[in-house]
């Protein structure tokens, strides 16, 4: 029973081909005349370039596709359809703004032979054509982050190219606009972005405004947006053991203790301290505060704005005394003068413990000023001395010293 119902189908099909055949072959060796409707034919326009020359542009069309109705032989409208025929408008001839009512022309396929063929009727009969002036406006391209970048990374400035844009158009139109914008959505961010973005143009509540027959010089920008590492880097500071006094007497206090930096994650990872700079524990009496400036390489930024730092030391565990030292030589005398001692005695200050102060002895204490940096100018100078100590206990001086002498010509 089923192949019976299957032959039956399969007979069906073939008499429908053959019948279809059959009739077009007819029609065909007959080549009758009929009447042929299409709809829905695209409207193009030419001469554009010539209105845009005179400052002008298309404003708006009536339509944008027309219905024609054709009478003619079988094989010729039958090769008329949407795909085959348009029609065309001609607004090279407009020289002033204004609505136009304008007549086209239809275009038709190389195979039909236009004179076996009449135009029937054509809907619409014209098309009215709008013209405007051409109005344009300078926008700068906004950047815009609406993505998110990572935690402990940084976005930078934007970079953006070009960093602004020529928009056309009727005024009405681009009168609308109120700002353009690039925007990058991209989340977590971890590394600099950098590519082409599209522009956006948006009215002043923020509305996306259609582009319709606006022109643009450019509707991408380029964009870069840097994303850096942020970090907390400690301050410190080093010390020069001097004066009986070494780091294990010392106390410091920074302040800030630390700054925030940003940088290229290479930089930035492995940088676990800043130095400020060294102090030299000899010329610290008890307490001293100095201000040291915050350097940073070229490759990262002081996201604190901080500047300087304010570093506070002072020495813990030891004591002072002060010697009388009369023990003092000059060197280097500069040829052909003679020098001689205005101060006959200098007092030094020792720092050290309790017990080791106790084993010294003025004698033991040598200070010698070096001559050879004088001018040959006879006179009066206070020149800088060294200090020497003839002991092996743990103490050492402080403080700067110096003597007074007299240059003269032997």
């Amino acid at each position: 029973m089923e192949r019976i119902r299957e032959s039956k189908w399969l007979y069906v099909l073939l008499s429908i081909l053959i019948a279809t055949a059959f009739w077009m072959s007819v029609r065909a060796g007959e080549d009758p005349e009929m009447e042929h409707r299409v709809r829905g034919i695209p409207v193009t326009v030419t001469g554009s370039r010539v209105l845009e020359n005179q400052g002008l542009m298309i404003d708006d069309i009536s339509h944008d596709t027309a219905t024609l109705i054709w009478k003619g032989s079988w094989s010729d409208i039958g090769q008329l359809d949407k795909n085959s025929v348009s029609v065309s408008v001609d607004v090279s001839r407009i020289s002033e703004p204004g609505v136009y009512k304008l007549d086209y022309s239809v275009n038709y396929p190389a195979t039909v032979a236009t004179s076996a063929i009449s135009l029937q009727g054509s809907v619409p009969e014209q098309l009215t054509v709008t013209v405007s002036k051409i109005y344009s406006d300078t926008f700068d391209i906004q950047p815009v982050l609406k993505g998110s970048v990572a935690s402990g990374y940084q976005a930078g400035e934007f970079l953006v190219e070009p960093e602004s844009v020529l928009i056309s158009g009727t005024q009405e139109k681009v009168d609308m606009i109120d700002r353009v914008q690039v925007v990058l959505e991209q989340k977590e961010l971890k590394d600099s972005f950098a590519g082409e973005l599209p522009l956006r143009l948006l009215d002043a509540q923020g509305k996306e405004v259609e582009r319709g027959d606006l022109r643009m010089t450019v509707d991408k920008a380029y964009v870069i947006l840097p994303v850096v590492v942020v970090k907390e880097i400690p301050l410190r500071v080093e010390f020069k053991d001097g004066g009986g006094a070494t780091q294990a007497n010392v106390k410091c206090e920074i302040q800030p203790k630390s700054i925030t930096v940003s940088g290229p994650e290479e930089d930035v990872l492995h940088l676990d301290e800043l130095t400020l700079g060294s102090v030299d524990l000899s010329q610290v009496m008890d307490t001293v505060t100095k201000e040291f400036p915050i350097y940073l390489p070229a490759e990262l930024q002081n996201v604190s704005g901080i500047t300087d730092a304010q570093v506070t030391v002072s020495v813990a565990g030891l004591i002072t005394r002060a010697f009388e030292v009369k023990n003092i030589e000059l060197t280097n005398v500069p040829k052909g003068y003679s020098a001689s001692l205005t101060t006959q005695v200098r007092t030094i200050v020792l720092r050290g413990t309790k017990k080791e102060l106790d084993k010294v002895d003025a004698t033991q204490i040598q200070i010698v000023a070096d001559l050879s940096d004088l001018s040959t100018a006879t006179g009066s100078y206070n020149v800088p001395v060294r200090v020497y100590l003839f002991t092996d206990g743990d103490v050492g001086v402080i403080g700067q010293n110096n003597v007074v002498i007299n240059l003269s010509k032997k």
